[in-house]
């Protein structure tokens, strides 16, 4: 990888995280301003069980699939089968996290008297195994992962400034963020078939073995997530 290519992509992480910090600090005073305090509360606590179901989803992924994409970078048929390995296991997690979200809903009176906006809440979480992130990091496209997330958030972010007015429209907001989602889905499925990686399945025990390699990182992920401040 040439300096170029190195501060090409330096440049646009930093793009990424300063996008990530930003949209939020639009969006959370304005939910503040017109939503109850109640609806407000409800708001931010699932959106903290929704960052647990993101882990399990992920499930270290990003690391293990990012080192195993430049690995096979030259190949992409065996490319193509890692990411099909990566989908059928990440689909496998979001089934079992969905559950645990429904159990959940059944047994927290928050959630059990909002279980519609929790459920829904969850769509944009699992509609993340369709992005793909870890291919680009490991393909050294940092633009993509940047470009689609801007567009992602700033979709749902005006959308939000211009529906919700009042606690009656709560449940626009994971609707616009599940449609932001849809558009990001498309824009990275599109850039996939432009680089020429495909999704190739090759059996319920390659994505088991792909969960088995990726779990210590997972356990890293969890560990500072639970032991942070």
């Amino acid at each position: 990888m040439n300096k170029t290519t190195v501060a090409k992509n330096i440049i646009v992480l930093y793009g990424f995280s300063i996008a990530k910090i930003l949209f939020p600090l639009i969006t959370l005073p304005y939910l503040t301003r017109v939503l109850s305090v109640e609806k407000y509360g409800v708001v931010a606590y699932v959106k903290s069980i929704m960052t647990y179901m993101q882990l399990v989803i992920d499930f270290g992924f990003m690391l293990s699939g990012t080192k195993e994409i430049v690995q096979t970078k030259d190949d992409k048929k065996t490319m193509s089968a890692v990411v099909g390995d990566i989908l059928l296991a990440r689909l496998a997690l979001c089934a079992i996290s969905f559950a645990a979200l429904c159990i959940l809903s059944l047994a927290m009176p928050i959630l059990r008297g909002n279980m519609a906006y929790t459920l829904m809440t969850f769509a944009p979480v699992a509609l993340t195994v369709l992005l793909f992130d870890y291919v680009f990091r490991g393909l050294e496209q940092m633009q993509v992962i940047t470009v689609r997330f801007i567009i992602m958030k700033s979709f749902s972010t005006v959308l939000t400034f211009l529906l919700v007015k009042s606690d009656s429209d709560l449940m626009l907001i994971p609707i616009l963020d599940t449609i932001g989602s849809v558009l990001a889905i498309v824009l990275v499925w599109l850039s996939l078939n432009k680089l020429g990686v495909q999704v190739t399945f090759t059996g319920i025990s390659s994505a088991l073995r792909k969960l088995r390699e990726s779990a210590i990182y997972f356990a890293s992920n969890i560990a500072t997530t639970i032991g942070g401040p």
